[in-house]
């Protein structure tokens, strides 16, 4: 509801914090398979952060600040909290895999 409001804080927007005890976790960290651009919370406290963990890499902690390049014999797609395996038949010598296409087929005799 308007308030009648005057001097310094004319034009300020201004918020009540809700009685009771605050939550110490506040701001939020980013969550994981998001990054942001510094550990501190209160530098990741947008809900999006800087965005999902970029392909190629996972951010499995939360915060995150700098994405971890997917391992050999996984591939990491946009977003991913953790790196996901070859398909069965499949491998990879290369790291920083963003799709499953990037695997290979294992030789024949093989697996």
């Amino acid at each position: 509801q308007p308030c009648n409001i005057s001097g310094p804080l004319l034009g300020s927007w201004l918020s009540q914090l809700p009685e009771g005890p605050l939550d110490e976790n506040w701001p939020y960290a980013c969550a994981a398979g998001l990054y942001g651009n510094s550990t501190l919370p209160h530098v990741q406290s947008r809900p999006t952060c800087s965005g999902l963990c970029p392909p190629g890499h996972f951010c499995a902690t939360s915060p995150t600040a700098q994405p971890t390049e997917c391992p050999a014999n996984s591939f990491c797609e946009r977003g991913s909290a953790q790196p996901l395996r070859c398909p069965e038949g499949t491998y990879s010598d290369t790291t920083g895999l963003s799709g499953a296409a990037g695997c290979q087929r294992c030789p024949q005799g093989h697996w």
